[in-house]
């Protein structure tokens, strides 16, 4: 193409009908991106561009781009929902826990796998808009979802969990065509990475109490972890929290990098008297300790009362919302 868009809007329907493998060369790059954005509308069309105006260069750079790939056509054929299900224990009654998985299939019996979306919004709502699609334009199709949910008829925020899970099984599946793992396809900055554990005080564990925190702690401490985590599900005040603490680094010690997750249990001036007298415990960080009522100036507040690294934004499902917290939290 020799400059200008529009030629995908006018020849796609004709390509589509070929089910063509288009060469798009042009010395601009913006010419390219808008062509092959525009080719790419249309199902059955698989675009590869190069940088130049020669036809040689051009098709050995298609022949470079069809080995990188697998050579293949890719389409998502079905979206399949499942539940993973592990029944409550009698300590437990009503704490059944449960892992939506989401698998995207396709045509070359590639599958992607995310989890935790709601199944009802990806059937009815998301996957309509991939089915058919080449699941490596991860860019586009994310961007199409986000603009259908955030329709003035679309489930907005509560869909955001749900593209996300998408999201992540169109990445496997793009891992898997080009035989690499997403972390070096994104960069790979470095090739191993600290982990913590993260057993401890959940709802279902059968002994909530300080001592029994600390002796999960202490197991996990022994399986090789040099950090863990605490979750206060059980304990909601600031001097439940406090006891769980003093008694895990009385049975682990000052050196474990320990961290608590408090889940949004406080409003601003409770989580600032609660850091305040957490500082003696050393955690490495503290996780969401404030409401989501006012969580960015709740934040504020308590990040200028402790030394401590607050966590947060979890529960937040946009751009614009981590922006916020950022800026203002």
């Amino acid at each position: 193409t020799g400059g200008g868009t529009g030629l995908g809007k006018s020849m796609g329907k004709y390509f589509m009908e070929l089910g063509a493998n288009l060469i798009i060369t042009s010395r601009k790059q913006e010419v390219l991106d808008e062509t092959s954005r525009e080719f790419n509308e249309f199902p059955g069309i698989t675009t590869y561009t190069s940088l130049r105006i020669n036809p040689t260069a051009a098709r050995h750079d298609l022949a470079r781009g069809r080995h990188r790939l697998g050579g293949i056509q890719l389409r998502i054929t079905e979206i399949e929902n499942m539940v993973v299900r592990i029944p409550a224990t009698e300590s437990a009654v009503g704490a059944t826990r449960e892992w939506p998985i989401h698998l995207v299939h396709t045509d070359e019996g590639i599958t992607g796998i995310g989890r935790g979306g709601n199944a009802e919004v990806i059937e009815n709502v998301l996957a309509p808009l991939l089915v058919g699609r080449d699941p490596r334009q991860t860019a586009l199709l994310w961007e199409r979802m986000y603009e259908t949910v955030w329709d003035v008829h679309g489930p907005g925020r509560y869909a955001m969990t749900s593209i996300g899970a998408l999201d992540i099984a169109l990445w496997d599946i793009v891992g898997k065509v080009s035989g690499l793992p997403v972390w070096k396809m994104l960069g790979g900055f470095r090739d191993s990475i600290e982990v913590y554990a993260d057993g401890a005080g959940y709802a279902d564990a059968p002994d909530q109490s300080p001592d029994g925190i600390a002796a999960r702690v202490e197991e996990c401490v022994a399986a090789g972890y040099n950090a863990v985590k605490i979750h206060m599900y059980k304990a909601t005040t600031p001097d439940e929290v406090i006891v769980r603490v003093h008694e895990t680094r009385k049975h682990v010690g000052p050196d474990l990098k320990l961290m608590i997750d408090v889940h949004r249990a406080w409003d601003g001036k409770t989580a600032v008297d609660a850091v305040r007298r957490l500082e003696p415990y050393g955690l490495y960080w503290i996780e969401e300790p404030v409401r989501g009522d006012d969580e960015a100036r709740y934040l504020r507040m308590v990040t200028e009362a402790t030394d401590t690294m607050i966590s947060g934004g979890e529960g937040e499902g946009t751009l614009f919302g981590i922006r916020d917290l950022i800026t203002t939290g």
